[in-house]
């Protein structure tokens, strides 16, 4: 009976001895297994009691979470090393559990740290596309439970090899008797060796009406282009005489490296008129000389109005007449009279379907399914504007 009594003190005793222990290895923060005999399977059988955490990790990043590239040429690709420090006295884990997609992330040189060591995580960026702000990030999960996702960060700027100021050029409507000039900056970020040394005009069919030229100038510190390697300004000149109707085209430019860097294209629109042209709503394509009447109850009937307007000395005294061959019945036409106003005049012209209007069938499909309308001028620059008129008359 003593001898049990004995045991049971022994006993109880090494069990506060053992949760005191306990108690300070928590609170220190160390993992370890600690193991007793156990009674029931007798002395000198080691059983395990518990897991305990040894030693408390903590994330340091000495350089923070973000690094702005600043500019990047476009195609380009740059890297950034963060520096992840373990200032705990526990290991501290790294697990990468996403990332954008633009965004490559190098292999981990270690994740797993010990208490003072540092890993370098590697986020590279490829400048694809062009985009004045661009943000790529990699996530991380950590067993610092102060932190437990770490979150890096890249930013910056993707610009062109070559920038232009304006991006484009539009040259609006501008008359083919006077032309049109233009002036506009190219920046170079390029390499500091690549100088522009031609300008080409891509539109094969004007190009006789072109002049360009070009001249390098001093970059402004102050300018939002300062990181630029050079600068030029170019110099525009359209001739008189360029075919009328849209222009779309492009300034090629080309450097003392040929092809062997990207070629920089500058995209120029706008419009060639006439100091006489037509102009309408929706309803008038300028392009096909085309009024679309669309489909019209004879019952209702419709109307639509145009305008000639003429420019320059021909205004004075302008005389305008028209020859309709078909649908008279259906479609009539008339010549208003004309509004002068201080650059132009504009001389109105009717198109109406009458109530109770024959039927007629002018879908406007091919050759020979238009009303067919020729305006006729007194200028001799442009004598006749033949107009296609679109109309189906239904009951």
């Amino acid at each position: 009976m003593i001898r049990i009594l004995v045991i049971a003190v022994i006993a109880l005793g090494l069990g506060a001895t053992i949760g005191t222990l306990q108690a300070k290895w928590k609170r220190r923060g160390v993992v370890e297994q600690f193991q007793v005999a156990s009674t029931a399977a007798g002395y000198g059988q080691a059983q395990p009691i518990q897991d305990r955490v040894v030693g408390i990790p903590k994330l340091e990043l000495p350089d923070g979470d973000t690094f702005r590239f600043g500019q990047m040429l476009h195609g380009s690709s740059m890297s950034h090393d963060f520096l992840v420090r373990n200032s705990g006295d526990g290991p501290l884990t790294l697990e990468q559990i996403g990332s954008t997609c633009k965004c490559t992330v190098g292999k981990l040189s270690n994740n797993v740290l010990k208490p003072g060591e540092e890993t370098k995580v590697t986020l590279t960026w490829r400048a694809q596309v062009v985009a004045p702000v661009f943000g790529q990030s990699a996530t991380f999960k950590t067993n610092d439970t102060q932190q437990p996702e770490l979150r890096l960060q890249i930013e910056g700027s993707v610009i062109d090899s070559f920038v232009f100021e304006p991006s484009s050029v539009d040259l609006g409507d501008f008359m083919t008797s006077q032309g049109a000039t233009r002036q506009f900056m190219v920046y170079s970020y390029s390499d500091p060796d690549v100088e522009l040394s031609q300008t080409q005009w891509t539109d094969s069919n004007s190009v006789s009406h072109i002049q360009l030229s070009h001249q390098p100038m001093e970059i402004d510190p102050a300018s939002p282009h300062a990181k630029a390697h050079r600068a030029y300004r170019l110099n525009l000149s359209v001739g008189p005489g360029m075919p009328l109707g849209p222009l779309s085209t492009k300034i090629r430019f080309v450097t003392n490296h040929g092809e062997q860097i990207e070629v920089p294209e500058l995209e120029i629109n706008g419009r060639v008129v006439s100091e006489i042209s037509i102009v309408g709503g929706t309803a008038f394509n300028a392009q096909r000389n085309m009024l679309d009447m669309g489909t019209v109850s004879a019952q209702q009937g419709a109307s639509l109005h145009l305008y000639l307007v003429v420019r320059g000395d021909d205004r004075e005294g302008f005389q305008v007449t028209f020859e309709q061959a078909e649908a008279n019945e259906s479609l009539k036409v008339q010549v208003a009279e004309p509004k002068i106003f201080d650059d132009r005049t504009m001389i109105p012209i009717h198109f109406e379907v009458p109530k109770g209007a024959p039927e007629v069938y002018y879908p406007g499909t091919g050759a020979g399914t238009f009303v067919p309308v020729l305006i006729r001028t007194s200028s001799s620059k442009l004598p006749e504007l033949p107009i296609r008129v679109r109309v189906v008359v239904r009951p």
